[in-house]
């Protein structure tokens, strides 16, 4: 058997795997012992299955590559579907491959057995079942190389290989491990350029151009072409686009959810293009479904396309860069861009005099946060309120990337994929900002003896779940405090403490600006800095900032 086995190892590391994460078990000990001796495969070992998926994720996420991950039978599979789930709307390669009890054993009472063959259903770009017996060793290579080009081909995602094993599972214990040499070449899909003729006739009598870039992988190429544009077009980034060094509206999401008729049709787009996938701002959908452009088209290399605006978008398929390069923007003036940087420059001059005498308060202190950040380090960001204040302040253009889990959104693994990212590039200081119930609702992320010392995490404390008061609906519900805000008196120091995390906290703008300094130094550990306030003060000044917003007008 541990032969057989060694083959699906063996195909991970011709296929160019690198990294495995391995959750502890028995059922899975001849997996561990395949990927665990092999010298070509570095491996980690986290506990929490839950969690140990979203490390693999982040570290996926950053090398866009997949990563094994590995486990034994029963309950543990299921705790790897969050960060499938998540995994598969991001479009994050991931090679899932979970033991299994024989066949003959399934639905007879046997410990540690469930139906695993399809557990991951619709949420999973392949899934395989291998032999239960053990005679042809070149099978399980075989699959195993078939999963990995089908997690890397078009829509990348995670895939799930399926590894029925029979006892004895310790034979080969005080075995020398031999790995068979695989010959594997990728059987890569050629790229398509289709749809753009309607394009370029739309666009060669559009004077409102808007270009939104969804939630997306950093190109380098894309960003120095959208350079090139300059303000023949208003740009917009989603703030997990990595897109943000592109964007020539930076508070359009606060300009957005201003109402007025002769602001909206000055804004109203004539032609929209998108690029990437979805968005934070609820503000934009609503506009552009109320205010819909003649012509919307979604460029997209791999043919991926939705109608979240409402808009039915034309498919462009094809390389980003090269088709918005092929359009003629000499044509294009720069009459559209300059009506919103009007606004855009009157809300960065109300932040400026608000926020120079702001009270303390979250809203204010991610401000003050976002703008500490360093220089070519990356941003994780954790859902509910964090991604919201990031999306809504933009952020420095010179962050090397930026990464949110928005593919459901879920705050379960937030922590473990920054985790993963610190862990895949030790080089970059990666900063988590999250919540604290999203940061003690992940907190095994922290139990690992590999936790990056790169990994600095930033938690807004306002003893509960606040966006909650911060949208409406909620706010008005009597259950609020406990069933929705989850309210806590919890703080992180002793959490830090157990986890050999180092803990520093703030309760002001000068206590924050002190940490902070100390915050970014090096450090041979993890840093997590806890920011407290408080939740109904949070929600009172934000609606007042909205207000004024609300209230600008044009000059």
């Amino acid at each position: 058997m541990q032969t057989a086995i060694n083959h699906i190892a063996a195909a991970c590391a011709a296929a160019g795997i690198k990294q495995a994460i391995i959750c502890p078990g028995s059922r899975n000990a001849p997996l561990t012992m395949a990927f665990a001796r092999h010298p070509e495969i570095e491996c980690y070992s986290v506990v929490d299955e839950r969690s140990a998926a979203f490390i693999a994720l982040g570290m996926a996420q950053q090398q866009q590559f997949p990563v094994a991950l590995v486990c034994t039978s029963g309950s543990a599979v299921v705790n790897f579907y969050p960060a499938i789930v998540e995994a598969f709307y991001q479009r994050i390669p991931l090679m899932v491959i979970t033991a299994d009890r024989p066949p003959e054993l399934i639905d007879q009472w046997d410990g540690q057995t469930m139906h695993q063959n399809g557990v991951f259903g619709r949420h999973i770009k392949a899934s395989y079942t291998l032999p239960d017996s053990y005679d042809t060793p070149d099978i399980f290579s075989q699959i195993t190389l078939k999963a990995f080009d089908d997690s890397i081909n078009d829509l990348q995602g995670p895939v799930h290989i399926n590894v029925p094993l029979r006892e004895p599972l310790y034979a080969a214990i005080n075995d020398n491990f031999e790995y068979p040499v695989i010959d594997f070449k990728s059987i890569q899909s050629q790229p398509l350029v289709e749809g753009v003729e309607a394009l370029v006739t739309a666009f060669s009598s559009a004077k409102k151009i808007l270009v939104f870039n969804g939630a997306g992988k950093r190109d380098d190429v894309l960003n120095t072409t959208f350079k090139t544009i300059n303000n023949k077009a208003v740009i917009l980034s989603d703030v997990v686009s990595n897109r943000h060094s592109a964007g020539n509206v930076q508070y359009w999401d606060f300009l957005l959810s201003k109402k007025e008729d002769a602001i909206v049709d000055e804004l109203k787009p004539d032609v929209l293009i998108t690029t990437g996938t979805s968005t934070v701002s609820k503000n934009l959908k609503l506009f552009l479904r109320k205010n819909k452009p003649k012509y919307h088209f979604h460029i997209s290399p791999t043919g991926e396309i939705a109608d979240p605006f409402q808009t039915q978008p034309h498919l462009v398929q094809g390389n980003i860069a090269q088709v918005l390069r092929g359009l003629n923007w000499d044509e294009k003036g720069t009459d559209y861009w300059q009506l919103w940087n009007i606004w855009d420059k009157r809300i960065e001059s109300l932040n400026t005099n608000y926020f120079a005498q702001a009270q303390f308060c979250e809203f204010s202190a991610v401000k003050n946060i976002l703008s500490h950040l360093p220089q070519q380090s990356q941003l994780q960001l954790a859902n509910s309120m964090s991604v919201r204040w990031a999306n809504l302040l933009g952020v420095k253009k010179e962050l090397a990337a930026v990464h949110s889990n928005r593919g459901v959104s879920g705050i379960d693994g937030c922590t473990s994929t920054a985790v993963g990212a610190a862990v895949a590039i030790p080089q970059e200081i990666v900063t988590l900002i999250t919540g604290d119930v999203a940061f003690f609702y992940d907190s095994n992320a922290l139990w690992n003896k590999f936790a990056p010392a790169n990994l600095r995490i930033i938690v807004l404390n306002n003893s509960g779940g606040g966006i909650f008061r911060l949208i409406d609906g909620p706010g008005q519900m009597p259950e609020l405090g406990e069933f929705l805000e989850t309210q806590h008196t919890r703080n992180a120091r002793l959490l830090c403490e157990d986890m050999g995390v180092e803990y520093y906290k703030a309760e002001s703008f000068e206590q924050l600006e002190a940490e902070l300094k100390n915050f970014y130094q090096p450090a041979n550990k993890p840093k997590v800095l806890e920011v407290f306030t408080d939740g109904e003060t949070n929600t009172k000044i934000f609606k007042e900032y909205k207000n004024l917003i609300h209230g600008l007008e044009k000059i």
